[in-house]
């Protein structure tokens, strides 16, 4: 029987201790976790991108994005909802991007879109839109989709950090040519850090099918 990587035995035990977590953390009376889901959710994307991008499976990306997928889903007003939505929406493009995988690409945009939608307040919703736009150039090189996300990103967001970029990429695009790669930043453009992010930033989340 072939032997797990450090890496994937990590994600795997986390597979199998998140419910666990979950539950303590929700159970009255109890002090508060040494990890909160959120937290372990973050160490999970953390060992899945220590695995070689040739050796990471289906499964591998699965497993983190469900652990995500499960904060959100089970409060949509959580604090974390609008990151964990917006790091799905950065794991399903590098899945799509790795596996070569056109639908978990297409997926990612409708991931970023679901997150400006309903958390029309939250300061992730400018980057998505920025990934929206690196989605559609970098994985489906489609240059029409992706001069429409760009031109969008430039008309809502004209004095973000990323304007140079965003106005570069179109130039090219209308020129008929795909830009040069772009990297999802660390931490999106306008977002707080963890620990000054209040509850207002998953204000307007709406009723609607989560994916």
């Amino acid at each position: 029987m072939a032997q797990l990587s450090p890496s994937r035995r990590c994600i795997t035990a986390f597979a199998l201790l998140w419910p666990l977590a979950l539950h303590a953390a929700a159970k009255p009376g109890l002090k508060k976790p040494v990890q909160t889901p959120f937290q372990l959710a973050e160490e999970a994307r953390q060992q899945l991108f220590a695995i070689p991008a040739e050796q990471r499976t289906r499964n591998d990306y699965d497993t983190v994005m469900d652990a995500y997928r499960l904060i959100y889903h089970a409060n949509p007003a959580d604090l974390h909802a609008p990151e964990s939505i917006y790091n799905v929406g950065l794991i399903l493009s590098d899945e799509g991007l790795t596996l070569h995988d056109a639908k978990a690409s297409q997926n990612a945009i409708g991931q970023f879109e679901f997150l400006r939608k309903n958390y029309p307040q939250s300061s992730f919703r400018i980057a998505a839109l920025l990934e929206e736009a690196h989605v559609a150039s970098n994985n489906l090189q489609d240059i029409k989709l992706a001069r429409a996300k760009y031109t969008d990103f430039v008309q809502q967001y004209p004095q973000s950090s990323h304007i140079d970029e965003a106005n570069a990429a179109l130039r090219q695009l209308r020129a008929g040519k795909l830009p040069a790669p772009q990297v999802a930043s660390g931490i999106p453009d306008g977002a707080p850090t963890t620990r000054a992010r209040t509850a207002a930033s998953s204000t307007g989340a709406r009723n609607a099918r989560i994916p």
